[in-house]
């Protein structure tokens, strides 16, 4: 949780939404979301290719719109990936992969009831 109160991270949302403090069925279920959507991030690309094909200024807009999004989208993951702000870079792998280490429970209530035990 942030410093604000707020959860920055969709694992925390979703145990609490299932009802489960399993990180690792968490974890997948978040996977299989962001696959199928990247799966139809893909679908929805080949059918506007489709549509936008018999019209070439409107095949040639549309490719620059996707490589802009797609651009855009890369930009963000290699920011939050190397941004002091989000702390992850300290967990990059070699591969480019991130073993970030999950928290559950309030911290802000653990640091009141730290608080109120040492004084």
């Amino acid at each position: 949780m942030a410093r604000s109160g707020v959860v920055q991270n969709i694992i925390p949302v979703m145990a609490y939404a299932s009802g489960t403090e399993d990180i690792s069925t968490v974890t997948q279920e978040f996977m299989d979301i962001f696959q199928k959507s990247i799966g139809t991030v893909d679908e929805s690309i080949k059918v506007l290719r489709a549509l936008a094909s018999p019209d070439a200024k409107l095949a040639e807009d549309l490719e620059k719109y996707i490589q802009n999004c797609q651009t855009i989208t890369t930009g963000l993951l290699e920011w939050m990936l190397s941004s002091e702000r989000y702390g992850i870079s300290k967990y990059l792998q070699a591969d480019g992969s991130a073993l970030v280490p999950l928290l559950f429970g309030d911290a802000h209530n653990q640091k009141h009831t730290e608080a109120e035990s040492s004084g």
